[in-house]
């Protein structure tokens, strides 16, 4: 049977990635699955990079080694606080790139909603600032979340990648 991590959708959209952002990588790998609730009235999470990629900012790109994926088991909608994404966080080619701490507050002004229904899926860079929203609703709204990683032939970080 066919999971959703192995999903074709995904796993060619990875590979339509790796050249570019995966460059010097034999594979894309899932590394990690999470189960996400946001109860009822919760307030928004704060922006923020996953650690899984540790590099420091400014972000040395176009190299990315971990890519998200969240699954909506439900409606994802601006009022139960759809993942919010500040665009070109993930790059040295934006300044947002080099945000870090108290700074990438500023990414609530650029920030997008990935408003989606129930099945679909939003994919994004482990370094893309990013948070849920406000769930201002009675419902919690749930998905469930891939961390995928561009690796060598040996399941390890490529080499000369540098972190």
């Amino acid at each position: 049977a066919l999971s959703l991590q192995d999903s074709p959708l995904i796993v060619d959209a990875l590979e339509l990635l790796r050249p570019i952002h995966g460059a010097g990588s034999a594979r894309c790998i899932p590394f990690e699955i999470r189960w996400l609730d946001l109860e009822p009235n919760s307030p928004k999470m704060r922006l923020h990079r996953d650690q899984v990629d540790s590099t420091d900012p400014p972000l040395e790109r176009p190299l990315q080694w971990g890519v998200n994926v969240i699954w909506a088991a439900t409606d994802f909608t601006h009022e139960n606080g759809a993942t919010r994404m500040v665009p070109g966080s993930h790059s040295s080619d934006r300044p947002q790139g080099a945000w870090t701490g108290d700074v990438m507050e500023q990414g609530e002004d650029l920030a997008s909603e990935a408003v989606m229904a129930a099945g679909s899926a939003v994919i994004y860079y482990a370094s893309t600032m990013h948070g849920s929203g406000i769930n201002s609703t009675s419902a919690v709204r749930s998905g469930l979340n891939f961390n995928y990683c561009y690796v060598d032939e040996a399941g390890g970080r490529p080499s000369g990648w540098g972190w």
